[in-house]
């Protein structure tokens, strides 16, 4: 796994508006990269968002934490029979 040395965004010191967006932005675009695969990542939180900075190899933002991802394949229902993540983070209706 490479280095992220600017922490995650639990911790991060998020200065302004077009930063949080940067951020916003890309968290969203790795989403819609692993729907597309069939992939739910199922604990999606801050601290599971890792970041960079211009050290790193490779610049930008970055899901970690796949543990408890599921594979959903074509007509395979999301519909939840068990449930599993980070409870605080989790979406109402799922609790």
């Amino acid at each position: 796994m490479e280095l992220c040395s600017g922490g995650n965004l639990l911790n991060a010191d998020i200065g302004n508006w077009p930063q949080a967006r940067r951020i916003l932005s890309e968290v969203l675009r790795a989403l819609a990269y692993i729907h597309a695969r069939g992939i739910l990542h199922r604990d999606l939180k801050p601290a599971n968002i890792l970041l960079t900075t211009d050290a790193d190899l490779r610049p930008g933002v970055k899901l970690a934490d796949f543990g408890i991802a599921k594979v959903v394949g074509h007509g395979d229902s999301l519909r939840a029979t068990t449930f599993v993540g980070s409870p605080e983070y989790m979406a109402p209706e799922c609790l």
